[in-house]
Parts: C-alpha cells; structure tokens; sequence
C-alpha cells in the first residue's frame, strides 16, 4: 500500500471482478508503464454504455480493495 510495486494479484481479482459485473478486460504489459488494464469498446459504444463501463471498473476495484 501506498508504493508503486505491481500488485499482480490485485489485478487479476479485479479483472475477474469487472468480468462478474460484465465488463471484459485485461493485463497488459507497456513499455515504461508496467501492467495496464485494457479495455476494447467498439466505436459504436454510446455514452451511456461508457459510462456504465467505467462505473463497472470503480466498483470493481472498490470491491477488491475493501476485501
């Protein structure tokens, strides 16, 4: 808590979390950054759909922490 180590358990529980809640996303590695999520909406996603998409995210990781 509180360094900037990556915690890969972390991630994997709120990736699996997001995928509960129906949100599809990953882990992925990018150079300088470390272990990002990614997410691939379609172009075609509405505001509304983002919007639940990120909300998705904040109580998934929520979820995760407080566990």
């Amino acid at each position: 808590s509180g360094n900037r180590e990556p915690d890969h358990d972390m991630g994997a529980a709120i990736m699996a979390e997001a995928f509960k809640r129906g949100l599809s996303m990953n882990i992925v590695k990018m150079p300088g950054m470390g272990g990002v999520f990614r997410i691939a909406p379609p172009l075609t996603i509405s505001s509304e759909e983002l919007d639940q998409g990120i909300s998705i995210i904040g109580d998934a990781v929520k979820a995760c922490v407080t566990r």
